[in-house]
């Protein structure tokens, strides 16, 4: 009698116990991942998606599409049992056809299983395959890469101030979908190097176009430049150019005189009573931080009429010659072409000064000019 009671116990706990794991969700949430791949051979992309809904029903039991208030009442654990469940490839990018790409998941299980919800973590690996074959462009062809009708490189503005911008003036595709830009556009000399990046748009890409190259770095040359010395101009043209500097000076200098002595004075030196002589240029330019303005050094004698002389006052002028004083010429857009011609624009010639003391004008000229 007390093995029966026995025997009809331990069947009633084995039927309350089965009635309680009948109640439990089992979940295996890579039912719910697919892969997508995309680009071509060698380059492929990889990107998971997830079915959220069919999860999100599973998990509230609902079988038939229709919410019953039970369900309903899922949806605030369900929501925040989604923000633990975290998704992750191994591989995403470079892929060929052939290659695998493994898929794992991570979740808080412990949540679920406080929801009645048993959870399988697993990985699951998936076939590359559907990516198309590349089809090679050749973005620096020399058929279409600078040439009048393709891809056109367009300097404007003169050495070292130039600047570039490229367009793209291919019709056909996908030639016409290269973008182009360069790690320099502005503040460009000749003789610098430029890197050129070419790129497809990722429809182009999607299509199975890829680029021979993506890059080319090319030379600057061929642009006007401002003179920075005067041996750079061709002879023809440099003689023709000290002639027309010695007119500016004589020009100035009829106007007005601006002579500094050694005590760093600048002397009232009356224009009708001053002569120059010996007036030379020299080819050795000052190199300004502006190189728009070329500055020109000469050597002058000048014999002139002061009523000062430093500090001192003299009622009637007094005459007094200079030797080799020292003075300079400011040429502003001062331009050569490729070939060493004087380019022939706006020029604009001012006479600096004429000083006693030669530091004084370097002094003067730099900081005045960034020298």
């Amino acid at each position: 009698m007390k093995k029966t009671k026995i025997l009809f116990l331990t069947a009633a706990v084995i039927m309350i116990l089965g009635l309680a794991g009948c109640g439990n969700t089992k979940i295996d949430l890579m039912d719910y991942v697919t892969v997508v791949f995309s680009g071509v051979d060698g380059q492929g992309k990889a990107v998971y998606n997830v079915d959220t809904v069919k999860l999100e029903q599973d998990l509230a039991g609902d079988t038939d599409g229709q919410i019953s208030m039970d369900e309903f009442e899922k949806i605030g654990w369900i929501s925040q049992f989604e923000t633990t469940i975290s998704y992750q490839l191994d591989k995403e990018t470079c892929l060929s056809n052939g290659d695998e790409v493994t898929v794992s998941v991570t979740c808080d299980e412990e949540f679920a299983k406080e929801n009645k919800v048993t959870v399988s973590e697993s990985q699951k690996t998936f076939k590359v395959d559907g990516l198309k074959e590349p089809i090679e462009v050749d973005a620096f062809s020399e058929d279409i890469f600078n040439t009048k009708n393709g891809v056109i490189l367009e300097y404007s503005g003169t050495s070292p101030y130039a600047a570039l911008k490229i367009q793209n003036k291919c019709t056909g595709e996908p030639y016409s979908l290269i973008t182009y830009r360069a790690d320099k556009e502005f503040d460009i000399k000749n003789g610098d190097q430029i890197k050129i990046i070419a790129e497809l748009p990722k429809e182009a890409a999607d299509e199975g176009y890829i680029l021979k190259e993506t890059e080319k770095t090319i030379t600057v040359e061929g642009l006007n430049s401002y003179v920075d010395n005067l041996s750079q101009i061709n002879e023809e043209d440099r003689t023709e150019l000290i002639s027309k500097l010695e007119k500016a000076f004589s020009a100035e200098t009829e106007r007005r005189v601006r002579f500094h002595d050694s005590q760093g004075t600048e002397l009232d030196m009356s224009t009708d009573s001053t002569t120059f002589s010996n007036f030379t240029l020299s080819e050795d330019t000052y190199e300004s931080a502006n190189k728009e303005f070329t500055i020109i050094p000469f050597t002058v004698d000048t014999t002139g009429s002061y009523y000062w002389l430093g500090r001192e006052y003299f009622e009637n002028q007094t005459e007094k010659t200079f030797t080799g004083a020292s003075g300079f010429i400011v040429a502003k857009y001062l331009t050569i072409d490729s070939n060493s011609n004087l380019v022939d624009n706006s020029v604009y010639f001012e006479v600096g000064g004429i000083y006693e003391d030669k530091s004084k004008m370097e002094a003067d000229i730099n900081a005045d000019y960034g020298v």
